[in-house]
């Protein structure tokens, strides 16, 4: 059995994968990538021609690679999102797809509710005054108390219901649009679920946790943005392109959205001359809400369970495109 990791960031070389995989007498071999520069279709072909597993961080699957790839069982994405296979293509060739949906919920939830917080302190704000020179409390309005806010949530999924346990304190209303969620499941979290017109129109803030499928690419249109109350507060753990992104700009410019924090954003790394970046009312991350040290390991080590299951005959743990 052979286990072809087409791209990852690790430092070091894949000693959690080979201390779990070469006691079974499976070959690995990785392919270190720099965030950003992935191989392309012939590149993977190549490298993954003899694969009964690939395993990946960020590169495209695609129906031709699949195609290519005669010997592959179980493609696992080092991931919670799996928007870049072809499910359909792996699931008519009885290619297991695997992701990783549980590896960073304390990490992601924690970082939406720093920027939240963030954003509705003005911190980042304040902070490039000080380092200019500025020390002037004026630049700091529009501050408000912050009288029972509402803060919406789109997706209600794990890291949503923990980021509820994080802000519970700070006396917010909460409601969140999911449709996959039914109120049963959101009432023990003291959450309420609306429409996703209802989220914009009520919350004073708005943390993004959708999953990316075709349902909800670029579902967040100008007619959803005219919806949301002036001076929103916007944060997105999520993937970008949910929102469309020519009315996100314009709610940026017209202060329909008073301050933002992205930890994903449309193209990664993102262009010097990307017009998100000029924005001193937003905050962007270099998609690291899932990381820590902790949950670095926890990823792999699951990756490679997830290996073993189907090496051993068994069906993956986390089997995303089920037949």
């Amino acid at each position: 059995m052979k286990v072809v990791v087409i791209d990852h960031p690790w430092e070091e070389e894949l000693t959690v994968e080979h201390q779990s995989l070469d006691p079974e007498g499976i070959e690995i071999v990785g392919n270190r990538t720099e965030i950003g520069v992935l191989p392309n279709e012939d590149e993977i072909i190549t490298m993954a021609k003899d694969a009964d597993a690939i395993e990946l961080y960020d590169s495209p699957i695609t129906r031709q690679i699949m195609e290519a790839l005669p010997k592959l069982r179980l493609i696992v994405c080092q991931s919670v999102g799996y928007d870049h296979i072809d499910l359909r293509a792996a699931k008519e060739r009885h290619i297991y797809v695997a992701n990783c949906p549980d590896y960073c919920t304390d990490e992601v939830a924690t970082h939406a509710a720093a920027m939240l917080l963030n954003c509705w302190r003005k911190i980042k704000l304040q902070d490039i005054a000080v380092h200019q020179g500025k020390w002037n409390l004026h630049l700091c309005p529009p501050m408000r108390r912050g009288n029972n806010p509402v803060l919406g949530m789109i997706g209600f999924g794990r890291i949503a219901r923990a980021l509820v346990r994080k802000m519970r304190g700070f006396g917010m209303e909460m409601i969140a649009y999911d449709p996959y969620v039914s109120q049963v499941q959101a009432a023990p979290y003291g959450v309420k679920l609306v429409s996703l017109e209802e989220v914009f129109k009520r919350s004073d803030m708005i943390s993004c946790h959708y999953c990316l499928t075709q349902e909800s690419k670029g579902m967040i249109d100008a007619g959803i943005m005219a919806q949301a109350k002036r001076g929103l507060i916007l944060v997105n753990t999520a993937r970008a392109s949910g929102f469309q992104r020519e009315p996100l700009m314009a709610a940026l410019q017209d202060g329909t959205i008073a301050s933002a924090a992205f930890d994903v954003w449309y193209q990664e790394p993102i262009p010097e001359d990307d017009e998100g970046l000029t924005f001193e009312n937003v905050i962007l991350t270099p998609h690291s809400a899932w990381y820590s040290d902790e949950a670095v390991l926890e990823l792999r080590t699951k990756c490679v369970k997830e290996i073993l299951r189907v090496f051993h005959g068994r069906e993956p743990r986390n089997w995303v495109n089920r037949w």
